[in-house]
């Protein structure tokens, strides 16, 4: 447990105090959404084994940097319940430093001897503190992965839409029948190729189960409007 001190703070002398802006759901940028999936709590021990820091961190959905006004970004660290630094004071764990900021997390240091510099921009650089930040790396590099495999999980639906819109025009085109029989078979060759592409992103590895079905689904819709297309052109060919 961590003992923290009760501090109203009043703006302008406003009847209500000011409180944290955390909340299940939240604006990660102009018109980007994200919620609160999960929240997972970690304990960090000092170099005398007993607890140097206590913190949280909450699972979403990083759709990459959060905007600044959202008042939220960044793993950060508080010492007395008083934030220390910016939200950029633990960039440097992170695998890549922008990742910090597709992040909501804090730590509160409970060691006496993590103390913050005369400016409460930074920490004193000792050894606590730096037990402090070699434990704290692992789970730094733990949410940049998961940053990572966002921004490629998102690459890869919006590569899927790309090739889907194709396809969708190419059937379109061949469904009308005002086009030549080698134009007709060039759209064919063309659109083979595209399913199969279909095939291949959409059981990429970073996507979840249910959207590879979604997307096999998605596939096979088109290839049984293809195989109608060339049934109804061959007719007509005869």
């Amino acid at each position: 447990k961590v003992n923290l001190g009760r501090v109203s703070i009043y703006l302008n002398g406003e009847d209500q105090p000011l409180f944290r802006p955390h909340r299940d759901a939240f604006q990660a940028r102009k018109g980007v959404a994200d919620r609160c999936i999960d929240v997972q709590f970690f304990e960090i021990k000092g170099t005398d084994g007993e607890p140097a820091a206590r913190g949280w961190v909450v699972d979403h959905g990083y759709f990459g940097a959060i905007d600044t006004s959202a008042s939220i970004k960044g793993l950060r660290l508080r010492s007395g319940n008083i934030q220390v630094g910016e939200s950029d004071v633990l960039d440097q764990l992170f695998t890549e430093s922008r990742f910090n900021s597709w992040v909501v997390g804090e730590f509160h240091v409970l060691d006496e001897r993590i103390l913050p510099n005369g400016r409460r921009d930074h920490f004193e650089q000792n050894v606590p503190f730096s037990n402090l930040l070699s434990q704290l790396r692992p789970i730094a590099q733990d949410l940049s992965r998961r940053c990572r495999q966002s921004s490629i999980r998102r690459n890869v639906i919006r590569q899927f839409g790309t090739l889907s819109g194709q396809v969708a025009h190419n059937l379109a085109v061949m469904g009308q029948g005002a086009i030549g029989q080698a134009d007709r078979k060039r759209l064919e060759r063309e659109t083979v190729r595209e399913l199969k592409r279909m095939e291949r992103v959409g059981a990429h590895s970073a996507l979840e189960s249910d959207k590879k079905r979604q997307f096999a689904r998605a596939v096979h819709r088109y290839q049984v409007r293809l195989a109608k297309v060339d049934h109804r052109n061959e007719h007509k060919t005869l």
